[in-house]
């Protein structure tokens, strides 16, 4: 991390100093390395991973099951290859979608 703060325009005597300090309070260093280093979020004390994980399900049925709409309503009178289309047509309407919403939800840009 000293590396880190020295590319940021921090003397490395500084930047020793602020992580040898920062080493003697795990839980501030951790934090630290991981939003500066590695570009994480540290988790919320009020993260629930079955919440979360049951919102990752529930995304994976109903997007899932969107590019199989084109066979299921148009099997019976419609080219296999106008289908396969629709169907990637679909699959990309639905990612856009879904990036979207997810940009809305957690405030992030709708254009990284």
């Amino acid at each position: 991390m000293i590396e880190l703060y020295v590319g940021k325009g921090m003397s490395q005597e500084d930047a020793t100093q602020i992580i040898e300090t920062m080493s003697k309070y795990p839980r501030i260093f951790v934090d630290t390395m991981m939003v500066e280093e590695l570009g994480l979020m540290p988790p919320d004390d009020d993260d629930n991973p079955a919440k979360q994980g049951f919102i990752t399900f529930v995304s994976f049925c109903v997007f899932g099951v969107v590019p199989l709409l084109a066979y299921v309503f148009g099997y019976a009178n419609v080219d296999k290859d106008v289908l396969f289309a629709v169907s990637v047509g679909l699959s990309g309407l639905t990612l856009l979608v879904l990036g979207v919403v997810k940009a809305k939800l957690t405030n992030q840009s709708k254009f990284k």
